[in-house]
């Protein structure tokens, strides 16, 4: 989850990740002193710390293609 995530955001693809991630993805100060690939790395890192395990691998699942659903569905169905 956490290439798969960190990828999508070096790549500027932030739908991959929830959509809280927006508000922050272009947040200087919200990791001051950090050059841009280290805020995508604690973003990502913060992001996946704030899911359940259950998320996390239903997230995991979803991504790459081994479970149905929206990849923004977070209710962990």
């Amino acid at each position: 989850l956490f290439d798969t995530y960190l990828k999508a955001a070096d790549a500027n693809h932030w739908h991959v990740l929830p959509p809280w991630t927006e508000a922050f993805r272009s947040a200087q100060d919200f990791y001051p002193g950090l050059s841009k690939r280290e805020r995508n790395v604690r973003l990502v890192a913060d992001t996946i710390s704030s899911m359940t395990d259950r998320e996390a691998l239903v997230m995991h699942r979803r991504l790459q293609g081994f479970a149905p659903g929206s990849v923004l569905d977070r209710t962990g169905a």
